[in-house]
């Protein structure tokens, strides 16, 4: 276990600028020692991280309760939400498990009322802002109910602390007719159990293990998803591995499918992938390779090229692309953008006559950017519309909508996608 204690705010900075990758599939056989080596050896800020919820002290002590942030590491007995329940200081009944011991059968599992009238626990805010020790703290709510036929209630074994969450907390977003409302639990990707399901719902059943992409409150002890959100998690999957896994490798794949389509394949193709110190980007890299591309071209600081270059093997460039704009010029079939260092206009150059640009986010705005008039800045607005409806051979995606306009093709355990998405298991870079 890779821990890290120090202050909430050091620790949420680190999140910011830290999302967990994934490990590539041709290195599913090596040991839980040799893993483990790798992860121990290097840098946490390649990871995402994940909530434990730790509870004060009892007694005369005054101590406030505190959220400690623990980065997933790479080990296979790494502990998540569930673990460790009574040294994280929370009474028997506030986190008794919600399902009986004596459930035996479905129709009594689907009869089940939940955990109606008690408390959880939940990290909020209740305004806007980069003090992070301030705005956000763990505080005791009322269990959410079922309020339609088609909702599942979920217990959280693992949830995320990712860049998109620190920046809908300080108030930058790209949703300005549909902000986030106030007091706000963050996090987007869970998963868990389930514990309650609605009369309508079907294909889920009471004590199975779930994923799902949320917009916000995943960072709770339970969470209640619309059961078209939810996707069955293959027995045997470490929750803490699986969540990492939620959006950043979708993002990764379903980018790729905007290319490849149904086929999956990159052969015979040269890909440049910016930010490969970033989780989208070291998920791209490996789904890249799996892909069978010929070529890749990444970015990354100077200080992580080699670190980099061993991991994935891949031809690393600086982040800086002044450095390799004239290099590349015409010479890549596919360029992933998702820092937007120059507001996509080197991935743009680079490209071949048939080329795709896929523009994926734009982390160097939004990394030091302030809330605007509009949530995110002016600038970022405008790098946002002109690459969706300006310019030429560029596809634009986002996670969150494509998953809001179509959630079935997020449903990956139920066809092919299942094998490029659950085998891989993270891995530290």
């Amino acid at each position: 276990m890779f821990r890290r204690k120090g202050s909430l705010r050091r620790q949420q900075e680190e999140a910011e600028s830290s999302r967990t990758s994934a490990g590539d599939v041709s290195d599913m056989t090596h040991s839980a020692n040799t893993s483990t080596a790798t992860a121990a050896s290097s840098s946490h800020k390649g990871r995402r991280s994940f909530f434990r919820l730790r509870g004060g002290r009892r007694g005369k002590s005054k101590t406030r309760n505190k959220v400690e942030i623990r980065t997933e590491n790479n080990e296979r007995d790494s502990r998540t939400l569930d673990d460790d329940r009574n040294r994280a200081g929370s009474s028997e009944d506030e986190d008794r498990e919600a399902m009986p011991e004596d459930t035996e059968d479905a129709e009594t599992k689907k009869q089940f009322t939940g955990p109606e009238g008690k408390k959880q626990k939940a990290i909020m805010y209740s305004y806007f802002g980069d003090d992070v020790d301030d705005n956000m703290e763990l505080v005791r709510s009322d269990v959410p109910e079922l309020k339609k036929d088609d909702e599942v209630l979920v217990r959280v074994l693992a949830s995320t602390v990712s860049s998109y969450d620190c920046n809908i907390r300080r108030g930058i977003d790209f949703e300005i007719f549909n902000p986030v409302s106030l007091p706000n639990i963050p996090g987007q990707d869970v998963v868990g159990t389930v514990v309650q399901v609605g009369d309508k719902v079907i294909d889920f059943e009471v004590g199975e293990k779930v994923a799902a992409l949320v917009r916000t409150g995943g960072n709770a002890r339970y969470i209640v998803v619309p059961h078209s959100s939810l996707v069955k998690v293959p027995k045997g999957c470490d929750p803490a591995e699986a969540v990492c896994m939620v959006s950043t490798f979708m993002t990764a794949y379903q980018s790729i499918r905007m290319v490849t389509k149904d086929e999956f394949s990159l052969e015979d193709k040269t890909v440049l992938i910016t930010g490969a110190d970033e989780p989208i980007g070291q998920a791209l890299i490996q789904l890249c390779k799996r892909a069978n591309a010929e070529r890749i071209y990444v970015t990354s600081p100077n200080f992580k090229h080699k670190q980099v270059s061993a991991t994935f093997n891949v031809e690393v460039l600086s982040n800086n692309p002044e450095e390799w704009r004239e290099d590349l010029k015409d010479q890549i079939d596919v360029a992933f953008d998702a820092t937007c260092e120059d507001g996509h206009s080197s991935p743009a150059s680079s490209l071949k006559r048939d080329g795709v640009l896929i523009c994926l986010g734009m982390s160097s705005y939004l990394r030091n950017d302030q809330q605007g008039m509009f949530g995110a800045s002016l600038s970022a607005h405008w790098t946002n519309f002109k690459s969706r409806n300006l310019m030429s051979k560029t596809k634009s995606y986002n996670v969150w909508e494509s998953f809001k306009q179509d959630p079935e093709a997020f449903k990956v355990s139920e066809h092919l996608s299942a094998q490029r998405i659950w085998r891989w298991r993270p891995m530290a870079v």
